[in-house]
Protein backbone atom coordinates (compact mmCIF):
# COMPACT_ATOMS: atom_id res chain seq x y z
CA UNK A 1 0.00 0.00 0.00
CA UNK A 2 1.40 3.52 -0.72
CA UNK A 3 -0.29 6.58 1.62
CA UNK A 4 1.00 9.84 2.48
CA UNK A 5 3.78 9.80 4.84
CA UNK A 6 3.16 11.05 8.02
CA UNK A 7 5.17 12.84 11.14
CA UNK A 8 4.49 9.63 13.03
CA UNK A 9 6.32 7.33 9.80
CA UNK A 10 9.77 9.25 10.82
CA UNK A 11 11.51 6.41 13.12
CA UNK A 12 10.05 3.97 10.37
CA UNK A 13 11.47 5.60 7.38
CA UNK A 14 14.49 5.57 9.31
CA UNK A 15 14.90 2.12 9.79
CA UNK A 16 14.23 1.46 6.58
CA UNK A 17 16.85 4.12 5.31
CA UNK A 18 19.32 2.01 7.52
CA UNK A 19 18.47 -0.94 5.68
CA UNK A 20 18.54 0.78 2.21
CA UNK A 21 22.27 2.69 3.09
CA UNK A 22 23.83 -0.65 4.40
CA UNK A 23 22.92 -2.63 1.69
CA UNK A 24 23.25 0.35 -1.42
CA UNK A 25 25.36 2.85 0.29
CA UNK A 26 22.25 5.51 -0.57
CA UNK A 27 22.59 7.96 1.15
CA UNK A 28 26.35 8.18 0.46
CA UNK A 29 27.43 9.49 3.97
CA UNK A 30 24.61 8.63 6.76
CA UNK A 31 23.02 11.77 8.04
CA UNK A 32 23.67 13.42 11.38
CA UNK A 33 19.93 13.80 11.62
CA UNK A 34 18.26 11.13 9.21
CA UNK A 35 14.48 12.40 10.56
CA UNK A 36 15.58 15.73 9.41
CA UNK A 37 16.85 14.38 6.11
CA UNK A 38 14.21 12.56 5.34
CA UNK A 39 12.14 15.91 6.29
CA UNK A 40 13.49 18.99 4.79
CA UNK A 41 10.86 22.11 5.77
CA UNK A 42 11.42 22.20 1.70
CA UNK A 43 9.61 19.07 1.13
CA UNK A 44 6.37 19.43 -0.20
CA UNK A 45 4.78 16.53 0.00
CA UNK A 46 5.99 12.58 0.40
CA UNK A 47 4.66 9.22 0.50
CA UNK A 48 5.44 5.46 1.87
CA UNK A 49 5.34 2.12 1.17
CA UNK A 50 4.17 -0.25 3.47
CA UNK A 51 4.42 -4.14 3.81
CA UNK A 52 2.37 -5.58 6.25
CA UNK A 53 2.97 -3.00 9.12
CA UNK A 54 6.61 -2.16 7.97
CA UNK A 55 8.12 1.30 5.94
CA UNK A 56 9.39 -0.24 2.86
CA UNK A 57 9.60 2.95 0.39
CA UNK A 58 9.37 6.84 0.58
CA UNK A 59 9.68 9.74 -1.99
CA UNK A 60 9.30 12.66 -1.66
CA UNK A 61 8.35 15.64 -3.64
CA UNK A 62 11.00 19.56 -2.95
CA UNK A 63 10.66 22.39 -5.15
CA UNK A 64 13.59 23.34 -7.34
CA UNK A 65 14.53 26.15 -9.63
CA UNK A 66 14.81 24.91 -13.08
CA UNK A 67 17.38 25.66 -15.43
CA UNK A 68 16.30 29.54 -17.41
CA UNK A 69 16.12 27.51 -20.68
CA UNK A 70 13.87 24.55 -19.72
CA UNK A 71 12.18 27.57 -17.32
CA UNK A 72 11.59 29.00 -20.66
CA UNK A 73 9.95 26.18 -22.14
CA UNK A 74 7.32 24.96 -19.30
CA UNK A 75 6.37 28.40 -17.93
CA UNK A 76 7.38 28.32 -14.76
CA UNK A 77 10.74 29.28 -12.64
CA UNK A 78 10.18 26.11 -10.36
CA UNK A 79 9.11 22.73 -10.32
CA UNK A 80 8.76 19.97 -8.02
CA UNK A 81 11.64 17.39 -8.22
CA UNK A 82 11.98 13.46 -7.08
CA UNK A 83 13.81 13.53 -3.56
CA UNK A 84 14.56 11.19 -1.14
CA UNK A 85 13.84 7.97 -2.95
CA UNK A 86 14.55 4.48 -1.90
CA UNK A 87 13.15 1.07 -1.56
CA UNK A 88 14.37 -1.00 0.64
CA UNK A 89 15.99 -4.77 -0.39
CA UNK A 90 14.33 -7.37 0.71
CA UNK A 91 10.69 -5.64 -1.27
CA UNK A 92 12.58 -5.68 -4.45
CA UNK A 93 12.25 -8.28 -6.89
Amino acid sequence: MIRARLEADLDACVEALAEVQKADGYPVSWPADPRGWLAPPSMDRAWIAVDPGAVVGHVGLVPEDLDPAVAEIVGSARALTVARLFVTPAIRP
